[in-house]
């Protein structure tokens, strides 16, 4: 698998993502949001957590209700960013037609690659 810069991601803000729900079946889904996670300053005295200096970031995809998945790993496919599996959890929203999604990642900066396919 090819781990994804969360650059990457966010030069995608928007566009469709195909999602493999079974076999025979596929949903598509919008990138909606890319959220990145600042590291909080530490404190006097203490040691940094261990997984300071990791790239952290979430990914929220939004799609019809009625195609709601359960949480769980999925094979992701886009146009740009290529095929990669992807753990999603369901959340829902006030609009009745929409699920959003959301995958959060949290890993050393060195494991994302720039090439993908």
């Amino acid at each position: 698998m090819h781990e994804i810069p969360c650059s990457a991601f966010a030069s995608q803000l928007n566009t469709p993502f195909r999602i493999q729900a079974a076999p025979g079946r596929t949903l598509n889904v919008t990138l909606a949001d890319v959220r990145m996670r600042l590291e909080k300053p530490l404190k006097p005295g203490r040691p940094p957590p261990p997984d300071a200096g990791n790239e952290k970031f979430s990914l929220i995809f939004s799609g019809s209700r009625s195609d709601l998945l359960e949480q769980n790993t999925y094979p992701f496919e886009h146009q740009t960013l290529g095929r990669f599996d992807l753990f999603i959890v369901p959340v829902f929203t006030s609009n009745l037609d929409r699920i959003d999604y959301q995958a959060v990642i949290n890993r050393p900066p060195n494991r994302a690659v720039q090439t993908h396919t």
